[in-house]
């Protein structure tokens, strides 16, 4: 009688694993699969003033209709002058949208010499005179900015927004003349 206890949950599990192992071939389940499109946690896009800028022909960037909108990488930007004008500010024309990056995030590259960047973050860039003084110094709600310095590391915040803007020293450049760079936007995740 021993014999037979030891070989029946033998034979129970002989009986099994051909069941087990057919099952998956036997039961078979469709499944619908859909994709959509999803922002990177950082994107270029255009900015609050970028349409007016646009209009006046001072900038083109290819900015996709998708949702969120934005600029794909690789894409040329072009930025113009009114020669003679002196300085053109075009402020806020551009955006970094943080989604939900805390990093930090670093832009390199260089611009045409007379070009300069400012990047404001969370705080959009303005204008700031006085009746004594001719020149005007861009700033935002914490005060006067500084040019941004290639390669230097912008600290960002989760659901922040960099508004990006070029003033153009346009006496610095002869008629007609024309420059090209290339910038790139890097970023790492803490």
């Amino acid at each position: 009688m021993m014999k037979i206890k030891k070989f029946l949950p033998l034979l129970a599990i002989a009986v099994l694993l051909p069941s087990v192992a057919t099952a998956s071939v036997i039961i078979s389940n469709t499944y619908t699969v859909t994709t959509s499109g999803h922002a990177p946690g950082v994107y270029l896009t255009d900015g609050p003033n970028y349409v007016s800028a646009n209009a006046y022909k001072y900038i083109y960037a290819p900015v996709s209709s998708g949702n969120p909108k934005n600029i794909t990488s690789g894409s040329t930007i072009m930025v113009n002058y009114t020669y003679g004008s002196g300085t053109d500010y075009l402020l806020n024309v551009l955006e970094v949208n943080d989604n939900d990056v805390s990093g930090v995030m670093y832009l390199n590259g260089s611009l045409p010499s007379g070009i300069s960047i400012y990047i404001s973050n969370n705080s959009e860039a303005y204008l700031k005179g006085s009746a004594n003084s001719p020149s005007l110094t861009v700033t935002n709600s914490t005060g006067p900015m500084t040019a941004y310095s290639f390669g230097s590391p912008i600290n960002l915040v989760s659901g922040h927004t960099y508004y990006i803007s070029f003033v153009i020293d346009a006496s610095s450049f002869a008629s007609g003349s024309t420059g090209s760079s290339s910038i790139a936007i890097n970023y790492y995740y803490e």
